[in-house]
């Protein structure tokens, strides 16, 4: 029994060794997770990125539409009195 009193101490000191060397495994397995999930985000970021740009410009149409009215209607107005006055 006393012959092999020291393979405790060796186990122990070889579980404690894996559990050191497994620390940078297990943080480089969790940064590629996080990793491939910003890269998810982003793609969906860029997809509302694109589809706001895309109401952005859809809403500017009416205020377009509405400023050539105004324009239209202040040269009309500007001609009908004109046309009084002659």
């Amino acid at each position: 029994m006393q012959r092999f009193g020291f393979v405790n101490t060796y186990v122990l000191v070889a579980r404690f060794g894996m559990t050191i060397a497994g620390i940078p495994v297990g943080w480089g397995y969790v940064a590629s997770e996080v990793r491939s999930g910003l890269a998810a985000h982003d793609l969906h970021i860029g997809r509302l990125d694109t589809r706001l740009r895309a109401l952005e410009a859809a809403a500017r149409i009416p205020d377009n539409h509405e400023l050539r009215l105004a324009n239209v209607e202040k040269r009309v107005s500007d001609s009908a009195a004109e046309m009084r006055a002659v």
